[in-house]
């Protein structure tokens, strides 16, 4: 996020991740992220279909995130 917000100068980093993923869902959101969205079953896994979740940080939000962290 570093990289993306101070050396390139990005506003907003978005990603996409299966819903089933727990574990990264709670990764993303402990690192800033919000869920914005669901794209409905546009994933295939396991012989089932799956959402993917649509999330994104804005470099507001991430620097907001920092200077809390660093308190």
């Amino acid at each position: 996020l570093k990289i993306g917000f101070s050396e390139n100068k990005l506003n907003r980093i978005m990603l996409t991740v299966s819903e089933p993923n727990i574990g990264g869902v709670k990764a993303y959101e402990r690192a800033g992220f919000k869920i914005e969205g669901r794209l409905r079953q546009a994933s295939f896994r396991d012989n089932e279909f799956h959402d993917k979740l649509i999330m994104s940080i804005l470099k507001l939000e991430w620097e907001n995130n920092n200077n809390n962290n660093c308190k």
